[in-house]
């Protein structure tokens, strides 16, 4: 089971609506074109199931699980990556450091837990 497919969309939305107010607004104000749309989880050696994430304007972006599971999140580029910010159940904060390859064709996540690089490559 993919982790963010257990995040209850009212908390999240409360979460997101919280960071918003406090000022995070400046953590999503990047958009760059390279980033905009679908990217697919094309490999992963921990054995997570296929997700998706989408990347919009204005810094949402959205984690679509392999059964359609929708799960909203916001993110900005910095010098190291794209940081994204979901909400657990737990109300805890889930943050993400997805590293661009030079070409931009590739997100790599390295997992805290085992250490393990995941790949996500742009589908559209």
């Amino acid at each position: 089971m993919n982790l963010l497919q257990r995040i209850p969309r009212r908390v999240a939305a409360a979460a997101l609506a919280c960071m918003a107010l406090s000022g995070a607004g400046a953590f999503a104000q990047q958009s760059p074109g390279w980033l905009l749309g679908r990217w697919e989880l094309a490999f992963d050696p921990d054995g997570s199931t296929k997700d998706f994430l989408e990347f919009h304007k204005g810094g949402e972006v959205v984690n679509i699980s392999s059964q359609g599971r929708h799960t909203q999140g916001m993110y900005g580029v910095q010098d190291e990556g794209v940081r994204a910010s979901f909400v657990l159940p737990s109300g805890k904060t889930l943050p993400l450091l997805l590293v661009p390859t030079a070409d931009r064709r590739q997100l790599k996540l390295r997992s805290s837990r085992t250490g393990n690089t995941a790949v996500y490559e742009k589908v559209q």
